[in-house]
């Protein structure tokens, strides 16, 4: 599974980075980095996150300063050549209303024409065609995001990023000094001296330098975990997608079991175990 990244506030170079190389660990076919607040600054390759930063560490550093939210992402490929830079995270919005980064796989209900290979670009376009509640419920799968607004609202002054994760995937907060940063692991945002928290799972948050608020609170219960309600899938050789339960779906948790058990009598993580993540959410 990918890693994500971000914050809001004055985040120190050295922590930035820090945090960003520590989500390596999940997933090092691209890496990329987005800072700004209406003049975006976006880096990404085909490359893990410390070696696009051997590269970039003093773009970073210039577009850090007057700079108070990024995104950062480590890729672990499932859909989407990442030798493809649109396939790669954050993923700019074509018409620049938005940037996401996003850790899972997701299937669209109504997939959305002129999108890139990468399956999370589906997920940006339905969150800004339906809005970011509504376009939760427009995709299944498994998903954690950080998503940046980039358009000046009423209810937004170009200052703050949305969370939400569900019960597969991780994401913790972490508040440091004149900061408060995102991650899919907790340890990172420990080793840069935050204190942490884990988020509740289907819950859309908005974080701003001043604090962490619930924007929505789904209702879901944590069986939802093994498969979107209604949506099963099939996967290695039956086709991805949508089918039905009882007879060739699978769901999510099924999934995972299998290839937990096949990987234990080999002695190593299977192939099938690449799209899922075992660290638990909390």
């Amino acid at each position: 599974m990918c890693g994500i990244a971000g914050f809001v506030g004055d985040m120190p170079f050295n922590k930035l980075t820090q945090l960003w190389v520590d989500n390596e660990i999940r997933g090092t076919d691209a890496a990329g980095i987005a800072l700004g607040n209406e003049n975006i600054w976006i880096s990404k390759a085909p490359a893990t996150a410390s070696v696009l930063l051997l590269e970039i560490a003093g773009k970073v550093a210039e577009r850090l300063q007057g700079t108070n939210r990024g995104l950062m992402h480590c890729r672990a490929a499932t859909n989407g050549n990442p030798s493809v830079s649109e396939n790669n995270h954050p993923i700019l919005s074509p018409n620049r209303i938005g940037m996401l980064v996003h850790n899972g796989i997701v299937q669209p209900k109504t997939p959305r024409k002129g999108c890139s290979e990468c399956d999370s670009e589906q997920l940006l376009m339905a969150l800004e065609e339906k809005g970011l509640v509504k376009g939760m419920d427009e995709v299944g799968g498994m998903r954690a995001i950080g998503y940046v607004p980039l358009v000046k609202t009423e209810q937004d002054s170009n200052e703050s990023v949305f969370l939400f994760r569900d019960y597969m995937t991780p994401l913790y907060l972490g508040e440091g000094d004149g900061f408060r940063a995102f991650s899919s692991r907790r340890e990172g945002l420990e080793a840069i001296g935050c204190k942490t928290k884990a988020l509740d799972p289907w819950v859309m948050y908005k974080l701003t330098s001043t604090g962490l608020r619930e924007w929505h609170r789904y209702e879901r219960t944590q069986s939802d975990w093994q498969g979107w309600p209604g949506e099963m899938y099939d996967w290695q050789g039956l086709g991805y997608g949508p089918c039905e339960r009882g007879k060739k779906g699978l769901t999510l948790a099924q999934l995972f079991r299998r290839s937990f058990k096949r990987s234990k009598k080999k002695g190593k993580y299977g192939d099938g175990l690449r799209l899922f993540t075992l660290t638990s959410g909390d």
